[in-house]
């Protein structure tokens, strides 16, 4: 039977545009784990949207007509529908959040 370790790391906060690279070869030459061939590295999605100046303030956010109305039928601010949409390829359901929770 295989074994798998996951070990998690202490990481600084991050400045907009930072090295990515850099900062988690720190992180780990900090905490006394030694990366081995093979081993797989997990990052969380704000870590890499820092590092690549991909964060954006949604209050400068001009959700399209089409934001506003599937904003309308889910019950989300237009705006966040707005950026969900500009990073999506396919639409393939409109849910009403109330329905989800």
């Amino acid at each position: 039977m295989s074994k798998i370790e996951i070990i998690g790391l202490r990481m600084s906060l991050y400045e907009e545009g930072c090295d990515l690279v850099k900062e988690i070869l720190t992180s780990i030459s900090g905490s006394g784990v030694e990366i081995l061939d093979g081993d797989i590295i997990v990052l969380t999605d704000k870590i890499v949207s820092k590092c690549f100046k991909k964060i954006v303030k949604i209050f400068d956010v001009k959700p399209s007509k089409k934001a506003v109305d599937l904003a309308r039928r889910t019950g989300l601010d237009p705006r966040f529908v707005e950026l969900v949409l500009r990073n999506s390829d396919d639409l393939l359901a409109v849910v009403p959040f109330k329905r989800l929770v």
